[in-house]
């Protein structure tokens, strides 16, 4: 129901052009902002990267500990953070060598 809510809220102030406000906040402010708010998410991830997680929640718990892909989870987890740092470097080059 919220998603709805927040879905139904976007739309309306879509159409009434509410967007114009952010004409008024400056670029890096707003780059800070969103570079901040991954950072925030990076680091509460770092515990479920690395295997610890204090509470779990749900259902999924009990078979998140017994299943036997859990035993792959950490190499698949170090497979994806490697090849998406590798990614984000070739970007990164490719931006420089283009601009």
């Amino acid at each position: 129901m919220a998603v709805v809510l927040a879905g139904v809220i976007q739309i309306v102030l879509g159409i009434v052009r509410a967007g114009s406000i952010a004409d008024f906040v400056p670029t890096s402010v707003i780059r800070g902002l969103l570079a901040a708010i991954g950072l925030i998410i990076i680091l509460k991830q770092i515990p479920h990267l690395l295997g610890y997680d204090a509470d779990p929640v749900g259902e999924m718990s009990f078979f998140r500990k017994c299943s036997p892909g859990h035993l792959w989870s950490r190499e698949l987890r170090s497979v994806t953070l490697a090849g998406d740092a590798a990614g984000s470097n070739a970007t990164r080059q490719a931006r420089r060598a283009a601009g």
